[in-house]
């Protein structure tokens, strides 16, 4: 779990995670669709190609990498984000050995992409409201989400 993002749900993200990890036994993703709203107050990494496999249920295909700045989308486009809830076997931590960056953070965005490569993993479309609240406008969006609920 990221720390940085938060999840409102009647359903907490990895209960909607579990029991699809446990059927299809892979490394499985929170996913959120997002507009051009929303995609303001997220970070620019871990937009995912993939394929419906069911309903609520995708084939990762593929995770783009870190970029500076803010996820930016022209209105009336959508993308799926990969957020940070990620439910993942023993394999992970060989593979973040393999992409062990110089930098001073440790980066698992290259580890997670080699899995999807690899391996392949599966998205859960998540039913609930999320927020990167590492990201200011994510923040502020999350304040305001909570302020107006009841």
């Amino acid at each position: 779990m990221m720390p940085d993002f938060i999840f409102f749900g009647s359903t907490p993200a990895l209960g909607q995670m579990i029991p699809i990890y446990q059927r299809l036994e892979r490394d499985t993703v929170g996913v959120l669709p997002l507009g051009a709203k929303e995609a303001r107050g997220f970070g620019n990494v871990g937009i995912i190609e993939a394929r419906q496999m069911e309903p609520g249920v995708l084939e990762v295909e593929g995770i783009t990498g870190k970029l500076p700045g803010s996820l930016t989308l022209t209105e009336g486009k959508k993308v799926l984000k990969a957020v940070g809830r990620w439910i993942l076997g023993p394999h992970f931590f060989s593979y973040l050995e393999r992409t062990k960056g110089t930098g001073a953070e440790w980066d698992d965005t290259p580890a997670l992409q080699m899995i999807c490569e690899h391996k392949g993993a599966v998205g859960k479309i998540l039913e609930g409201r999320g927020f990167d609240v590492g990201n200011p406008l994510g923040y502020q969006a999350a304040e305001a989400f909570l302020k107006a609920r009841p």
